[in-house]
């Protein structure tokens, strides 16, 4: 039965593969139905009958096809739980294809058209998170980390289980399809557009956090660097969402604070308002604990419950002093990879 396509170029017919007007047929690959289209490529459910088992197939159409070695090849060197196993590069008719790893599960961008809830986004980040600094360890620059390329399934195996669940299947993900962007031979542009794009997606995931008033991002970061801070970042919404003290209002206090100081990045005013609106503690309790760490002011009787311009002062020079540390001691960049 063929799987009509949204523009014509491919389709499923009876187990094959419908191209260019052509019937091929894969070997040993029956191909079972559509499971998504880019710009460059179709991507197939399919069976490999030489192994008895399902696997996804890759198809690029003749816009991408100068792309298929290098995506490819870059994608395959990576063997870990939470990046998409590689089988194998072929060719029919001049058309390439790649055999994949079949993940049960739904790209990062239809996840998040579900609305999931916070705690369950600040999992997948925490996974995104690890696997590209796995990515980045192996000296590859994936070229492509956004939403759209992440794959969100219920991890039936329990792997990604960390002992906080609740008792239903945790979240895992794994990272697919990596890039070969038009700035292949600028390397500067190649690592800056590897930090937007890790910036573009925990923007994406935290959609609802209104982050560009909570947190001040700095610019030229190396990807590392940016991981590093947005971790930071991705923790301490998830505190705010689901603390876990919802009666020890002078304990999330605290708790906040060394947040603030950890990673002084945040715009103190977002903060506020985040306390103001929230319940887990009171703006006066977190202004007079951070007055304490900033300013030392230890008699909570002369505490003003305000952050002031002294503090806000103070804060500015742990932030420049933060910033300068992570351009002193950066970590190193990945190699090039072809």
């Amino acid at each position: 039965m063929t799987k009509a396509s949204g523009d014509g170029w491919a389709t499923t017919q009876d187990g094959k593969l419908g191209i260019a007007g052509k019937t091929l047929q894969l070997p040993n690959l029956q191909l079972r139905r559509e499971l998504g289209r880019g710009a460059n490529a179709v991507v197939f459910e399919a069976f490999d009958m030489t192994l008895s088992r399902p696997v996804a197939v890759k198809v690029w159409n003749s816009h991408g096809r100068q792309r298929a070695h290098a995506e490819t090849s870059k994608i395959a060197k990576l063997q870990h739980p939470l990046v998409v196993t590689t089988h194998s590069l072929q060719w029919a008719e001049g058309h390439p294809y790649a055999v994949m790893e079949l993940v049960a599960g739904q790209s990062g961008k239809n996840w998040l058209a579900t609305n999931p809830p916070i705690k369950d986004r600040a999992r997948v980040w925490k996974l995104y998170s690890r696997a590209m600094r796995y990515v980045h360890e192996q000296g590859v620059v994936h070229g492509d980390p956004h939403t759209g390329n992440i794959l969100v399934f219920p991890d039936v195996t329990g792997y990604f289980h960390d002992g906080t669940s609740d008792g239903t299947i945790p979240i895992g993900i794994k990272v697919a399809d990596a890039g070969t962007s038009e700035f292949f031979f600028s390397r500067k542009k190649i690592l800056k557009r590897e930090s937007e794009l890790i910036l573009e997606t925990a923007k994406r995931l935290f959609h609802d956090q209104d982050i560009d008033s909570l947190w001040s991002h700095p610019p030229n970061l190396t990807y590392q660097a940016t991981l590093k801070v947005l971790d930071a970042l991705a923790e301490y919404i998830a505190f705010t969402v689901e603390f876990p003290y919802s009666d020890h209002a002078a304990e999330n206090a605290e708790i906040l604070v060394r947040f603030a100081l950890a990673t002084p990045l945040f715009n103190l005013d977002g903060v506020l308002a985040n306390i103001k609106n929230g319940h887990q503690t009171t703006v006066a309790r977190f202004a007079n604990r951070l007055n304490r760490d900033l300013l030392g002011v230890h008699d909570w009787a002369r505490g003003s419950g305000v952050v002031g311009g002294a503090t806000r002062d103070k804060y500015a020079e742990a932030r420049a002093a933060y910033l300068q540390a992570l351009m002193d001691h950066p970590e190193p960049d990945a190699p090039r990879v072809l």
